[in-house]
């Protein structure tokens, strides 16, 4: 009760709540992305006056201009709002005002945890890379990783034998993770360790240099068997492709996701080229270049650093942003909130708190109604889609259908409702093809104009007109239909060339029409991307008029169906090969 008195109640809420966070997915799951903000907009109303400084400023600022930019790029969704609300909770998290020891404990008890659930894992498993309750073992690394420099340079007051268990448990946590970036912070916590002690400590940091070296030849030796294991340069080369096309502004919030796969150099498998498709960058600093440009970046960058000048957890702060170099840890909510944290304690601890513009009470009601009412939305919509999830694997599409688009009529700005609900209309037979058609056509048409970038949502609307063009009864439609399926496939593969599925639709779709030169083009287009690709070449066999290609065809088909593969196949090259059910 002092501590609340002294520092009030969401100075010693919210860091707790932030460490709980890490249990959740690492801040993954749902209820955590939903319920701090709604608490945030809470203590904004009812708590303690907070202020926000020039560098807050600067950073909502940016961010409102970032939300302006991808608007005007044709993207209005769930995501750039997203962004707005938590760039908004992570401000606010730097306002608070914690006493050290708080956050000190809280990082150090929720690390210990972490690395007690990694090495009971590995007990009884046997298995390395344990990832705790992150979805990434990277994320647990950086966590323990933070508890451990509070224990080596932050916390003298508990015993030694305690904190040397502490320390002897988080580096083994650490290790078991097998995560670079944790043998990464390792190394420069001995190197800061070696620095501060002297030459006492000198033998015991060689010592545990040595041990961490032996680890990390472990950990080598199994990269060197994973032929994925070094994929990082193709991926860091496909970012710096997609990164040259539009360097000053971007590509607008969350676009990376989508749009990265379509600059892919590809991963070349016996059956395969492009199974293995990156869907990040696998870095904050190009995540952040490709959503936002040099211009954003700096923006946001400068914000930050004055935060950082004035912050009293500086090196916990720089080992985050470190991790940062070749992780995308953005990823994990619990360690962007973690970071927050670290720049709430002010250098000097007589900081003026009273200068800047004040953003609780009466001025916060109209924004925390709003969030509120956004989240309340969010969470409804989400239960509403894991009902349609359930009835999809249950196998009733009607019920799915109806979850998925009760879920897509609360929050329509989400263009993964606004995609299931249109795929499991079209898997039900329990509704009238008009009834499809004016649906399908509603919600895909909001989807693609608010996603403009999305070429997955282009595509479904291809494959929705490609079942138009096959079912009867729309005979005096079907030519403006064909129209409309094409431009839709024509944007889905100007937005991502390398999608073979993308492709094979645009096949599909010309073989409606007597047009063999273009259908042959973009077979040939098709097969160059995957050779083995079946359905390709049955379906050029059964339409073009050339014998020779037909003969070709039928080749290759044979070949294919008779392969015995020398290496077990994945999924995509299952799907590639026509051997998805066996």
């Amino acid at each position: 009760m002092k501590l609340i008195k002294r520092f009030g109640r969401s100075d010693i809420l919210f860091p707790a709540l932030i460490g709980a966070s890490s249990f959740l997915n690492g801040g993954e799951h749902f209820a955590v992305k939903y319920m701090l903000p709604v608490i945030a907009a809470l203590f904004c109303l009812f708590g303690k006056e907070r202020r926000a400084d020039t560098s807050r400023i600067v950073i909502m600022g940016s961010a409102l201009a970032l939300f302006f930019i991808t608007l005007a790029k044709g993207i209005w969704n769930t995501d750039s709002i997203n962004f707005l609300i938590f760039t908004a909770l992570l401000l606010y998290v730097t306002t608070l005002t914690p006493d050290k020891p708080v956050i000190i404990n809280v990082v150090i008890l929720t690390a210990s945890l972490h690395a007690g659930l990694i090495l009971f894992s590995f007990i009884l498993t046997g298995e390395l890379r344990q990832a705790s309750t992150f979805v990434n073992a990277n994320w647990a690394a950086v966590w323990l990783a933070a508890g451990l420099y509070f224990l080596l340079f932050q916390d003298g007051r508990k015993p030694l034998w305690v904190r040397g268990g502490g320390i002897l448990l988080l580096t083994l946590g650490i290790v078991v993770t097998l995560s670079r970036t944790g043998f990464m912070l390792l190394f420069i916590l001995l190197f800061l360790l070696a620095k501060k002690a002297g030459r006492k400590m000198h033998l015991t940091a060689v010592v545990l240099l040595l041990m961490l070296l032996a680890f990390l030849s472990v950990r080598v030796t199994r990269d060197l068997k994973d032929p994925l294991a070094f994929s990082r340069g193709r991926i860091y080369a496909a970012a710096g492709e997609m990164f040259s096309q539009k360097p000053f502004l971007g590509y607008g919030i969350a676009v990376t996701d989508e749009r990265l796969p379509g600059f892919s150099l590809g991963e070349e498998r016996p059956y395969s080229n492009y199974s293995i498709a990156p869907r990040m960058a696998h870095s904050v600093y190009l995540e952040s270049l490709l959503s936002f440009g040099i211009v954003g970046t700096l923006l946001l960058g400068a914000g930050i650093f004055r935060l950082f000048q004035k912050a009293a957890f500086k090196t916990p702060f720089l080992l985050f942003l470190l991790a940062g170099l070749f992780n995308n840890i953005e990823k994990s909510f619990s360690l962007l909130l973690l970071a927050a944290l670290f720049l709430t304690v002010r250098e000097q601890a007589g900081a003026d708190r009273k200068k800047g513009f004040p953003f609780t009470g009466k001025r916060a009601l109209v924004p925390a109604f709003a969030l509120v009412y956004v989240m309340i939305l969010s969470l409804i919509s989400h239960f509403f889609f894991l009902s349609g999830d359930r009835a999809m694997e249950e196998d009733r599409p009607f019920d799915s259908f109806r979850f998925f688009y009760r879920a897509y009529r609360t929050l329509p700005l989400d263009p993964y409702y606004a995609e299931w609900s249109v795929r499991s209309l079209l898997a039900t037979d329990k509704v009238q093809w008009d009834v499809k058609l004016a649906l399908c056509e509603e919600i895909l048409s909001r989807a693609t104009a608010r996603n403009s970038s999305s070429p997955g949502l282009y595509y479904l609307k291809g494959v929705y007109y490609n079942a138009l063009l096959r079912a009867s009864g729309f005979n005096a439609f079907k030519p403006e239909v064909l129209q409309r399926g094409l431009e839709a496939i024509e944007k889905a593969v100007a937005l991502n060339p390398v999608k073979a599925d993308y492709h094979y639709l645009k096949m599909v779709l010309w073989s409606y029409t007597d047009n063999e030169k273009t259908l042959t083009e973009t077979f040939r287009k098709l097969t160059a991307l995957e050779p083995y690709y079946l359905n390709a070449y049955l379906l050029m066999m059964e339409k073009t008029t050339d014998e020779t290609l037909k003969e070709e065809c039928a080749r290759k088909a044979r070949v294919i169906r008779s392969l015995q593969p020398v290496e077990p196949l994945n999924s995509y090259e299952k799907h590639l090969m026509g051997r998805d059910a066996l």
